[in-house]
């Protein structure tokens, strides 16, 4: 029904705020409370610069004003073969968990396939 509402509605954007840790819970960075308020502040105010994820095909913010968003470059915690397998295993997890919903739009699970 969502995706309905999306594609009924193109000028509506959705964005997807982690709010727990990037890195790891032993050595990572807390998405603090303070962390997420300023980032839902400056998306409302259209004031965070945007570059798109190869990897995972959206944009993702490269520059939040007031926020160090280097704190939460995966980098900084793993080297760039941990980076890929870290993230295909969630792809595949992702795409597993919803290919057990029979009735789900098949362009949802498409999209994390492009």
């Amino acid at each position: 029904m969502f995706l309905e509402i999306l594609r009924a509605n193109p000028d509506i954007q959705c964005f997807f705020l982690n709010t727990g840790v990037v890195g790891g819970m032993v050595r990572g960075q807390k998405i603090t409370v303070k962390d997420s308020i300023k980032i839902l502040e400056m998306i409302a105010k259209d004031k965070i610069k945007w570059a798109r994820d190869d990897f995972w095909g959206y944009e993702v913010p490269v520059d939040i004003p007031e926020i160090e968003v280097d704190r939460f470059d995966l980098k900084n915690y793993y080297d760039d073969e941990q980076v890929t397998d870290l993230s295909m295993n969630l792809k595949n997890e992702r795409v597993n968990w919803l290919s057990q919903f029979p009735g789900l739009n098949g362009d949802i699970i498409r999209a994390l396939n492009p």
